[in-house]
């Protein structure tokens, strides 16, 4: 069976374009090289632009790791996953950028699920979007290209899933941004280490 698109269809983007969103979001608010500490830019840098976020209990957002109201200037996070983000789970740390980019990328949309749900383009789509988004901010492609070998040296420098670093990883190898051949070690734990805030 293939996969179909889960997210609501929006404005058709390329992976060029969200890339190119994605630098400029780090240049605002000036996100130095590596890991980046997502939980300061939720609660510091994006209510400088007039975002607002709220932590929200399970009880709330079920099984929902994050909402976004873009065209109200809100990111809620689960109470969970915040709590994740802060301890340096590569997952709950992806999930941050994830709807700040839905938040950047898709002012007046609708997020109600719909009947066209998966009924579009991989390009089209609200999810796919929002993760590639979420990538490119967290594991930018000069970084990733001067600096790792390979998926486990994503992970390790970024502080992501291994999952994330290897979808990255594949994907830059796909587009012919990385040699096929350049990966040397790959790492063999799927893990990478922990967060720790500096300061």
């Amino acid at each position: 069976m293939v996969k179909k698109p889960s997210g609501v269809k929006v404005r058709p983007r390329s992976t060029r374009q969200i890339r190119i969103v994605a630098q400029a979001v780090r240049e605002i608010f000036s996100i130095p090289p590596g890991a980046v500490d997502v939980v300061r830019f939720l609660e510091m840098d994006l209510p400088r632009a007039g975002v607002d976020y709220q932590i929200l209990g399970n009880d709330e957002m079920g099984d929902d790791h994050g909402r976004t109201y873009p065209d109200q200037g809100i990111i809620c996070i689960r109470e969970d996953v915040y709590l994740g983000a802060c301890e340096g789970n590569g997952r709950d740390r992806f999930t941050i950028p994830h709807e700040a980019g839905h938040l950047i990328l898709h002012t007046g949309v609708s997020f109600a699920r719909s009947s066209n749900s998966g009924d579009h383009e991989w390009y089209q789509d609200s999810e796919w979007q929002a993760n590639t988004f979420a990538a490119e901010f967290l594991m930018p492609l000069d970084e990733v290209i001067q600096y790792c070998d390979g998926p486990q040296d994503i992970a390790d420098r970024f502080l992501v899933s291994y999952e994330a670093a290897e979808i990255r990883w594949n994907k830059l190898v796909k587009e012919g941004l990385l040699p096929r051949d350049r990966a040397r070690k790959t790492g063999s734990s799927g893990r990478s280490t922990p967060f720790v805030p500096l300061g």
